[in-house]
């Protein structure tokens, strides 16, 4: 298994292309299995993930996908016989269901993997499919699923015991292609993902009546057919949590960065403000972040439903304030157990006091061990974070789950500066 050595106490100096939104990238592609009609992604990101779905595409003879640097040309194949045990590696893949199943009229699908930084159950996903006239029947590792009554409109509530999901709102839009009425979706999710589906879904002739505030979709008239010749074109934003991940590496070692391709929203603007990082705009799409004078804020920080920080930058902005010091507190309001990166965080000498789904950023000391395991892809980050801010030799084991959710973010980090070997 890879691992990264890291020799920490760098000043880091350069420019980097932020990647597409990782999430969105997956599930167009998995949204791209019930899509007739060519799709091309634009700025899609190339992460570990997102390989993985296009591999299984083209090996299960649904789709033919060509790669230019970070646009994809989705080519539509015909298969009608699919095997989606594999796919179960992502967790993702339980988004498939529903719609599979009203395309053809049974499917069995297999317990879905992917990070385990706490337990995230698929019950309302499998509640949607019961819904839409779907039989589920489950064993330990498998979900056999048949179509027994074609409902012709749904109303759903999207709302999980986290809040507002993401994977079930996407689920319910997918399946909406396979829905001749009307679709009404409430306490939907509104993340990037959520929003670039409902453009594809436009695209292909549904009219899609969208509520932010009310967090409510309405999809009507879903065309099934649209011109064969008809290319369907998604462009990805960039992905938010990659721009703070090289934002608090800038952080962690005091130092000047530029960005392209990014995106900030209006919470982490204000967390950066809190902490004094500069933003000076120098092109189309591009800035300086400076973060050498950074302060510690001492303050508490909430990660909560979109547009507020997401649980994502959680383990990531941990690092970043442990390394200016103690007094910050995080609570997480869509996890209650998303710690992992506490314990191996400690083996560097950072101090916390936890309890639930809050921990407060208590100190930084002596180190204890040089030796870190990334459990999980944004956990395996922040220990990427804090080993670039610390003057030691670390070790990062498991690298294959960070590359999961980030593209070449090794070769990123040495562009600019990492004293960093993946090896």
């Amino acid at each position: 298994m890879p691992s990264l050595r890291i020799q920490g106490g760098h000043k880091l100096l350069g420019r980097v292309h932020i990647s597409g939104d990782k999430i969105s990238t997956v599930h167009v592609l998995l949204m791209s299995f019930f899509i007739e009609s060519d799709l091309l992604i634009k700025n899609a990101s190339l992460c570990g993930d997102a390989i993985f779905i296009i591999e299984w595409l083209e090996e299960e003879g649904i789709k033919k996908i060509f790669i230019d640097k970070n646009n994809l040309r989705v080519i539509h194949l015909q298969n009608a016989k699919v095997n989606f045990q594999k796919l179960s590696k992502s967790r993702a893949s339980i988004c498939l269901l529903p719609g599979a199943v009203l395309k053809n009229k049974f499917a069995t699908f297999y317990k879905p993997r992917g990070c385990n930084f706490t337990f995230r159950p698929i019950d309302l996903h499998l509640k949607l499919a019961k819904s839409l006239g779907i039989t589920v029947k489950q064993t330990n590792n498998s979900i056999k699923s048949k179509l027994k009554s074609k409902k012709r409109t749904l109303r759903f509530s999207c709302k999980s015991k986290f809040g507002p999901s993401v994977g079930v709102t996407c689920s319910a839009l997918f399946s909406s292609l396979q829905i001749s009425k009307k679709v009404i979706l409430t306490d939907i999710a509104i993340e990037p993902v959520i929003l670039t589906v409902c453009k594809i879904l436009k695209k292909l002739g549904s009219e899609v009546i969208l509520d932010k505030k009310r967090r409510k979709v309405t999809i009507i008239k879903v065309k099934k057919q649209i011109p064969i010749n008809k290319l369907i074109v998604a462009t990805i934003e960039p992905d938010l949590t990659e721009t703070i991940t090289f934002i608090c590496a800038a952080i962690s070692t005091r130092s000047t960065i530029e960005l392209s391709n990014y995106k900030l929203t209006k919470s982490v603007k204000a967390f950066l403000n809190d902490l004094h990082v500069k933003i000076q705009n120098i092109g189309f799409k591009v800035s300086r972040f400076d973060c050498q004078n950074t302060v510690n804020p001492r303050k508490t920080y909430v990660l909560d439903v979109w547009p507020a920080l997401p649980s994502d930058i959680g383990p990531i902005i941990c690092s970043a304030l442990g390394c200016l010091g103690g007094g910050n507190e995080i609570i997480d309001k869509i996890y209650d157990k998303r710690e992992s990166h506490l314990k191996e965080l400690a083996k560097l000498g950072f101090l916390f006091k936890n309890n639930d789904s809050a921990y407060m950023i208590m100190d930084k000391v002596n180190i204890k061990e040089l030796v870190v395991h990334a459990s999980d892809i944004r956990a395996g980050a922040s220990l990427v974070v804090a080993s670039l801010g610390l003057k030691k030799r670390i070790f990062v084991h498991n690298y294959e789950q960070i590359e999961r959710g980030y593209e070449n973010l090794f070769l990123k980090l040495k562009s600019i500066g990492a004293n960093i070997i993946l090896s």
